[in-house]
Formats: structure tokens, C-alpha cells, sequence
């Protein structure tokens, strides 16, 4: 990780007393355990969502889960940091959780280029319509991290 990248957070889960079980879950003293990808997320989507979404891939057999597979890229593509930017080698800059280009954002969504819930719902978009693992998406990532294709 590098020394930019942030510690997933907890703070959007309310009210609840979080201890870490290990590495991989969380659990709230009123709650089951939650995994890290899953209280990641929270601050950027709403659960309901990602649970439908989660119901669509098993329909399509992928073995992950949508929070398993945002973690996973935006670890890829920005050590989680929603505020680090890069100017990419055709000169553009890339922004944000997901290293979007403005004109991508703007190609398959709308709202804040540079607001992290607005770039996941892009990204959710992108993913859901097969571009995720494209060179018009995230292609290198996708690869370096074994993503399924979806």
C-alpha cells in the first residue's frame, strides 16, 4: 500500500461499536460480522444497491462480489484515495477512486467527476455494461488483479 492510500473507514456504519475480528471482517457489537470490502463501500453506495448488483452477478456466475471487486480496483488503481491524480500518458488527467478521465465520467454517467460516490455509480455502470476490463475501462488493473469479466 502506499503511503497515500487510505485504511478502509467505518464511520458511515451508525451507531455501531466496530472492532476488526482479522483481516478480512468486521463486527459491530449490534451486528454480524461485515467484511472490510463491505464496510468500505458503505461511504460511497448504498447497500441495498450493492446487494442487488451482488444477486445479478451470481445470476451471471461470477464468483465475486461488487464490493470485493470496487475494493480490489480502486486498491489497483489509487491505493483507495479518492483525492490522488495523475496526468496519463495522452496528456489527460485521471482522477479519483477509479482514475477516471473527465471525458469517461462524462460518457457513461453524470454528477461530480470528482465526488467518490458519483465515480462509484460510473464505475458500477461501467462494470455492469462489460467495459470494466477493457482498455475503455480499467484493462491493466482488471488484469494485474485476476477481476472476472463480466
Amino acid at each position: 500500500m502506499s503511503s497515500n492510500a487510505r485504511a478502509p473507514t467505518t464511520d458511515s456504519l451508525e451507531g455501531e461499536n466496530l472492532q476488526v475480528l482479522d483481516g478480512n471482517t468486521i463486527k459491530g457489537t449490534n451486528s454480524p460480522p461485515i467484511s472490510v470490502e463491505r464496510a468500505w463501500i458503505v461511504q460511497y453506495i448504498d447497500l441495498g444497491e450493492i446487494d442487488n448488483l451482488n444477486r445479478v452477478l451470481a445470476y451471471k456466475e461470477v464468483n465475486l462480489r461488487m464490493e470485493e471487486i470496487l475494493y480490489q480496483l480502486t486498491t489497483c488503481e489509487s491505493g483507495r484515495n479518492p483525492d490522488i491524480f495523475v496526468v496519463d500518458t495522452n496528456g489527460e488527467i485521471s482522477k479519483g477512486l477509479y482514475q477516471f478521465q473527465e471525458k469517461t465520467f462524462y460518457h457513461f454517467g453524470d454528477g461530480s467527476w470528482k465526488d467518490p460516490s458519483d465515480q462509484t455509480k460510473v464505475a458500477i455502470k461501467m462494470i455492469m455494461q462489460g467495459v470494466g476490463h477493457t482498455f475503455g475501462g480499467w484493462y491493466n488493473c482488471w488484469k494485474n488483479m485476476n477481476l472476472p469479466i463480466i
